[in-house]
């Protein structure tokens, strides 16, 4: 693929009135994966420092990969900052719970960019740490979350850590059906979301909140007092992970939401987006 770049890139350098050549790069640029479309743009911008080339490449270059940024697992967050932008919700406060890694797989890292802060829960100790040197404007909160509170709980760290896990059954199931393994069991708190939010957000509550807890998103949602907190966007994972293809959709949560006031506004299989209802309906009015 780089091969390919570099000859569009040297046409347009040397003969910038060519259009169809400007067409076939920003052709090949589209059907190209994000990651792979980050990673070729950084290498490009290596290559026109080292050649101190003059023209318009660097910032084409830069341009592309900032219309196309998208970090979370299927483009849910370019879905979210739509919405945002929709419900005028100039500056988005966020609670990612889960949050796993701090870019890659990011609900919040597209809105941490923009300038936007938040408070992000990260229990597997690697990660946490990764939170708070990557993005320092952010709150992080090294515990789980659950349905209740405990001072202690078992952790399970598996060997794919995106899959870590509070929940014994999921690990389980996880070591016999799609053949990973428990490489460690460690002992964290554990938080319920209200305390999170008391203690974290501002007054009113976050903007969005993100969660994909491997088996415990349900648990998490019929704890969460709706009566108190109206974040107007949720984003859930809805799906069991499976390998095998055979993940089985989570149609409680997505009627959980629905009885308490948010309609289902996309669905990415892996995850599902929520938005209030009343806030949404506002917005079209205005």
């Amino acid at each position: 693929m780089l091969a390919r770049i570099v000859c569009h890139l040297s046409v347009e350098q040397h003969e910038p009135s060519r259009a169809s050549s400007r067409s076939a790069f920003f052709g090949l640029m589209a059907s190209t994966p994000h990651q792979e479309l980050v990673a070729t743009m950084n290498w490009i911008k290596r290559l026109i420092s080292k050649l101190n080339l003059s023209g318009p490449c660097e910032t084409v270059a830069d341009q592309i990969a900032i219309s196309q940024a998208s970090f979370s697992q299927c483009g849910e967050d370019r879905i979210m900052a739509f919405i945002a932008d929709t419900l005028q919700i100039n500056a988005v406060t966020y609670l990612d719970i889960g949050g796993y890694d701090p870019i890659s797989l990011s609900n919040t890292y597209l809105f941490y960019r923009r300038g936007c802060h938040g408070v992000c829960v990260e229990p597997n100790p690697p990660k946490a740490n990764a939170f708070k040197v990557t993005r320092p404007r952010d709150k992080l909160v090294q515990a789980g979350v659950g349905a209740s509170s405990a001072s202690a709980a078992k952790f399970y760290v598996m060997d794919q850590d995106y899959l870590c896990t509070f929940d014994a059954e999921e690990a389980q199931r996880m070591c016999t059906n799609e053949g990973h393994r428990v490489i460690a069991e460690i002992e964290l708190p554990v938080l319920t979301i209200s305390q999170i939010i008391k203690e974290n957000c501002k007054l009113g509550g976050p903007d969005l909140v993100t969660i994909d807890v491997e088996g415990l998103d349900l648990d998490i949602l019929k704890s969460f007092d709706f009566s108190l907190q109206r974040p107007a966007i949720f984003c859930v994972e809805t799906l069991t992970y499976s390998m095998k293809g055979e993940g089985v959709k989570n149609h409680e949560i997505i009627s959980l939401m629905e009885s308490n006031g948010y309609f289902h506004y996309a669905d990415t299989y892996i995850n599902s987006i929520f938005v209030d209802t009343n806030r949404w309906l506002a917005a079209l009015q205005k």
